[in-house]
This record gives structure tokens, sequence and C-alpha cells, in this order.
């Protein structure tokens, strides 16, 4: 069913095993989509009852909800059923029970904490034993099934409102939209909620601060029960909570926090005050909240290969329909036919000398073979290449005079591949990355495969790679893997002239005519003041003796040296010396030159300087290097007031 409806799901219809709903936002509209699932399902040989087939329906019954205008509520009959459910007289059958009112867990307030006593009957290992605690709880459910809540449909058009609310028990949320009251005489817009949701605390979460607590309903509320409503547009976020008004405004001396915070940041929300005594819904789920799904009594969430979608999600369903629309509700019945006439579409996916079939994201459309030699004879590169065909063995016309290229592989016979000019290169890329019945929407490498078998054109990769990476379906749908980015830890500004110092190794370079193979460099990071020295290794006694008599003795111990993680950095020598003079060592983090960026960017310049300065031989670069660093050091930029020596010693040498 799902290969047979193909593009038009979720589109215009929905699909359940054999049942299929088809909505529409107007009456004519209504008619036109209908044609086409009819059209779509006598293509594939399916034969439509009749006498189960209701057409233009303001309310349908539709997999156990009564879906209408208002919004969604149990049907009639399965309320019935449970109603009329007897009292259990064993495990299996108090279990029964339990798995069918929990199917119907979200219309019910409260519903973890009153099936709390029945919970126990999913055990395999108690005996059963009916009190009147089971009894009372039995009771409770089939009151609260009498008349469950109307969740209203979201309405894309109207901002969301997110309330939360935490308690020594746990977490609550409620989202809210302001949409047309129900009454006729009243034009105001009343708060409808739209999904209710809880839980209870995780033992190490009942030890969180106050302000913690709060700060997790928020996270969890926002990023993890409402995240397919919010995401990608603005909404209001309110809270009885004030000091949390500040959340996205100012850093927190909290790690736990700072870490929801940044996760919070991807969305456009505004967080405002309400008072406690106006935040009632959210407080109550928070002090009586839902516990987490069970694995005995929920099924699993993965689903078996492709066949069908058994879970709806919200983001699925804020396309549904909008208030005023109209439902049908379809039931189709399977002829006895082959295999191969059931889905066309499966079959045109087969290769045909004669056409190419090309389809977008919203419908397909069919080339030939002269449309696709009249768009290469539009394209000057194909021409181009047409015109050197005797003298270009890579290229030949086959096929009513259509260019292919010639690929030969490792132990694969030649390929003759038509060339696809450039203005059809976004139709290839939509039906084998959008498309539901050839692309799925998978990632570079398996689209790159599956092309490049079958087209050619230049820079197919760098082209695939471009339309994957702007797919908004794909940024929106699939999670991202890579690591959250960390909060940026800038280096502070030094106190003074000399007070923190950066150093780092450079080479191994040309050897000089002296053999020398390196050079040393020390930054002062106030002055921008720079020592230089070349040295033939790069060893920590190098580094010692630089230290000790090209700076210290002359200009003096800083309070602070930063250097990487090398090892000439980081031997006792070297910590020794610093520990004598009371100069404190901070290393950067490995592999993060950026960490040291002021030494590397001084780097940056003085390597091609020296270049520009040497002879051809590159064997005088250690006699240009001091001369460097005095007209460095001395050089006045355009904005600056004064050059690095004069901030250091308070003299000009011009």
């Amino acid at each position: 069913m799902n290969s047979t409806l193909g593009m038009l799901r979720w589109d215009i219809c929905l699909s359940y095993l054999d049942d299929i709903i088809v909505y529409s936002s107007s009456f004519a509209q209504h008619l036109m989509d209908v044609r086409r699932v009819c059209q779509v399902l006598h293509a594939g040989n399916f034969t439509l009852n009749a006498s189960k087939c209701s057409f233009f329906q303001d309310e349908v019954c539709f997999l156990g909800h009564k879906i209408s205008v208002d919004g969604c509520c149990p049907t009639p009959d399965n309320t019935r059923s449970i109603l009329d459910f007897p009292v259990p007289r064993s495990s299996k059958t108090a279990h029964s029970f339990l798995q069918m009112v929990g199917f119907y867990r979200k219309f019910i307030p409260q519903f973890a904490t009153i099936s709390h006593p029945l919970n126990k009957f999913t055990r395999k290992d108690l005996p059963f034993i009916w009190t009147d605690v089971e009894q009372h709880a039995f009771d409770q459910l089939k009151a609260a099934m009498t008349s469950p809540p109307v969740l209203t449909l979201p309405d894309p058009s109207q901002p969301y409102i997110i309330r939360t609310d935490a308690s020594h028990v746990g977490i609550g949320a409620v989202l809210l939209q302001q949409q047309p009251s129900d009454s006729p005489r009243s034009a105001t817009l009343t708060y409808k909620p739209i999904a209710f949701a809880s839980r209870s605390f995780q033992p190490a979460e009942k030890r969180y601060s106050a302000i913690e607590l709060e700060a997790l309903a928020i996270w969890w509320s926002v990023t993890d029960k409402f995240h397919v409503y919010v995401d990608g547009q603005h909404f209001f976020l309110e809270t009885d909570h004030k000091p949390l008004l500040s959340l996205m405004k100012k850093p927190y001396n909290n790690s736990r926090i700072e870490r929801w915070m940044t996760t919070l940041q991807q969305y456009n929300m505004t967080i405002r005050h309400i008072p406690g005594k106006d935040n009632t819904t959210a407080d109550a789920l928070s002090r009586y909240p839902v516990e987490q799904p069970s694995p005995i009594n929920d099924p699993p969430t993965a689903l078996p290969t492709p066949c069908l979608n058994l879970v709806t999600t919200r983001s699925m369903a804020k396309k549904l329909h909008p208030p005023d629309s109209h439902v049908t509700s379809t039931t189709t019945h399977t002829t006895q036919s082959p295999p191969h006439s059931l889905a066309p579409a499966n079959t045109a996916a087969a290769h045909s000398s004669r056409s190419f079939d090309i389809r977008s994201t919203s419908h397909a459309t069919l080339f030939d073979v002269d449309l696709l030699n009249l768009h290469q004879n539009q394209d000057p590169t194909i021409r181009r290449i047409k015109e050197t065909i005797p003298l270009n063995s890579r290229y030949v016309l086959r096929n009513h005079n259509i260019l292919h290229r010639v690929i030969t592989r490792h132990n694969v016979p030649p390929l003759h591949l038509p060339y696809i000019p450039a203005s059809l290169i976004p139709s290839v890329l939509a039906l084998y990355h959008d498309s539901s019945c050839n692309g799925a929407h998978f990632g570079i490498q398996r689209t790159f495969y599956k092309l490049r078998d079958r087209y050619y054109w230049p820079n197919m990769y760098r082209d695939i790679k471009r339309h994957i990476s702007s797919c908004l379906q794909c940024r929106q749908c699939k999670p991202s893997r890579r690591k959250p980015d960390g909060h940026l830890h800038p280096i502070p500004p030094p106190p003074g002239v000399w007070s923190r110092l950066a150093m780092d190794y450079v080479g191994p370079v040309p050897a000089s005519s002296n053999g020398n193979k390196y050079f040393i460099v020390l930054t002062d990071l106030f002055s921008k003041y720079a020592v230089s020295k070349a040295v033939p290794d790069n060893t920590v006694r190098t580094a010692a003796t630089f230290l000790l008599h090209d700076v210290f003795f002359i200009y003096g111990v800083p309070i602070e040296i930063i250097t990487d993680n090398d090892p000439h950095f980081s031997s006792s020598l070297y910590a020794a010396l610093l520990q004598l003079t009371h100069c404190c060592h901070i290393k950067t983090t490995p592999y993060n030159p950026q960490s040291n960026g002021q030494c590397e960017r001084h780097n940056a310049t003085l390597v091609p300087n020296l270049v520009a300065l040497s002879n051809s031989s590159r064997s005088d670069w250690d006699q240009k290097l001091r001369a460097h660093d005095q007209i460095y050091c001395s050089n006045q930029t355009c904005h600056s007031t004064s050059h690095p020596r004069t901030t250091t010693t308070h003299q000009t040498p011009f």
C-alpha cells in the first residue's frame, strides 16, 4: 500500500494496512485529492468496498480515535468496550485491561498514579490477589474513560505556548495554543491543550536543587516531548520560577544547567514568568507525573523494515488538516493479481533504452531521449564535446545521438553512461534522493554509488554533497551525531607588560650555513613584543638555555609562560627551571594550536618574511632573523598608537 500511494502519503492522505484517510483544506480541493487517490488505487489493481467507504465527512473514526475539527478523542465503541470489561479474575485478564486502557493514556490525567496498583499484574512471579485497592483503581480508570478530554489539533499559523513546572515528585508540561473559542457567539481566543506530558524523577534527579529541577522541566519538555512542534519556529515558554527568566541571557555557575542551555540555544523561544496560581495544569502534572512507558506494557519503538509506518509522529500529525477540513475514511481490499501488476512504480525503475524516469519531490515527470537530446544540444559544454567525438575516445554517441561517457573500472566491462546536462541535474538528484520510491533521503555515499553506474556528469560527488547538505527534510528529521560545541574559554588579558608570554618552536626548516634547523619564538601577549633565536635542535636543553640567557637575564622573569604539549616543554628540566624562577607554566589543549593563537599568528608572519629576505639557497635565514625581530618590534601599525618596543622599553630605536 505504501509503494502504491507513493508520494501522496503525508501530502493528501495517510494509510495503515488497508485503511486510508484523505484530508483536504476545502471541498473543491478534497474532490481533486480523492480523485488522485482513486486513480492511484485503480492503477495498482485495488478494489474499494463502497459499503465501507465514507465520503465528505467532518469527523471520522480512524485507528481507534475520532478525528474532527475540534480535535482527537477515543471512539465511542472502544470506550464502551472498556466500560463493559468485567472484573479481572486472573493476572492475565488484569494485564489485558491495563493494556487496553493504556492505549488511551494520553487522554487520562494522572494515568500512572491511578494505574499503579494494577502494574504488579504485569509481572509473572506474583500471585493474583484482588483487593479493594485494585478494585478502586479499576473503577477510577473506567470513570476516567467516561469523559476523556479532547486534545485540539495544532494550528501551525499560531504560536505555541509551553508551560512547565517541577515539584518534589516530578516534572510536568503542557503544550497550549490560543485558538478560537468553541462558543459560536464568542470571538475571543482561548488556551486549548494540544498535548500533556509528565514524568517522575530518577533517583539522582531527586537530589537536584530547585533551580535545577525547574531548568530540567524546561529542557525535557522542549527537547524531548514537544520538539516536533516547536522546532524551527518561535514559541513562548512560561514558568513560575522567576530566576529562570534570564536563562538564555547570562551564564550560570552550574555545569548541568550550562549543558541544558547549550542545547536550548537552537530554539527560538521567549521565556516569560507566569504566577503559580495561573500555572495550575503543569503544576498538577508535576505533582502527579505520568511514569515512563514500561517495556512490558509498550511495544518496541524499532519498526521492522520498509513495510509501513506503525507510529504517527507529531510532526506528521501537524500536516493532517486545518480546523475546517473535510475528512474521508476509505477501506480498501486487494485483488488477486500478480505481484508485478500491483505497483507499477517499481517497474518504472527498470532501465529502458528509450526513456528516462525523473521524479521530483512532489510529482514525477517523464522525459524521453528526444528531450534529453534537446537539453544536451542546449548545453555548451556538451556541444563542444560532440564536435570532438572522432578525436576523443572517452565519449560516444548512442541511442538517437545521445552523448555517452565511456567509464572503465577495474575488472568491469566498460560502461556507456548518458551524459546529463546541467539543466537536468537537479531533477536527477531529486529522484535519487528526495523521492520516496528511489531516494528515501539516504546519505551522500549511498546516493553517489546509486548514480555513478547510471549517469555521468562532471563533479557528480560535489553536486550530490551540496544537494543533500541543503535538503530541508534531512536537516529537520535526521539527528546530528557530532558532539556539541563546547564553551569558549578565551585567555584573559594580561595585567601588564611581560607578565604573560607565549612560546613555541618552528621547524624543521632548511639548514642554514651555521647548522641551524629550528628557531624558537617567544611573544609577549600584552605588548606583542617578540624574541626569536635560531637553534640547531628542538631539545629541552635548548629551550631552557634560551629562556635563561636570552629572556630571563635580559628582560626579567614573567608571571606565566604558555606553551603546547610537546615533550621539549614537558620535561623535568624545563619544569625545574620554571619552578626555580617561580614562573607558572600553562599548557594548551592537545591538538589545538588555536589556543596559543597569538604566538601561532606571529609565526605565520615570520616564516614568509624570512623566506623573502633569505637568499635563493635559504642558507642565511638565521642571519636575517634578528634583524626581522628588530623591525617587527619597531613597526607601528595603522590601528595602534605605539609599537611593541615603545610599550616594552619606553624607548624608540629610530
